[in-house]
């Protein structure tokens, strides 16, 4: 999906090794969830992954890490951000 939607995004995260795994997305999960969304909303978050199964497509989650990447993408591309770095910036 990000080498089709965005290009510049997925060339950097070749060129710093391969990270398009997504697995720093986890962590900005539960890092979003804790930080920036009240805790009722939290369930809703939850709720329309889960339901979004049946309703809309299994892949969902991938859309919202997706999303995630892309709200934080200017940020990642300004300072060419590889894996690690991500997830020194989400930790902090």
């Amino acid at each position: 999906m990000i080498q089709i939607l965005d290009s510049e995004m997925f060339e950097l995260m070749h060129q710093n090794g391969d990270f398009t795994h997504f697995y720093f997305c986890y962590r900005w999960f539960l890092l979003d969830f804790k930080r920036e969304l009240l805790y009722d909303d939290v369930f809703s978050v939850w709720e329309t992954i889960w339901a979004a199964k049946h309703v809309a497509s299994a892949h969902f989650v991938l859309f919202l890490a997706l999303a995630l990447v892309q709200s934080y993408r200017d940020i990642i591309l300004a300072h060419s951000m590889d894996f690690t770095d991500i997830i020194k910036f989400f930790n902090g």
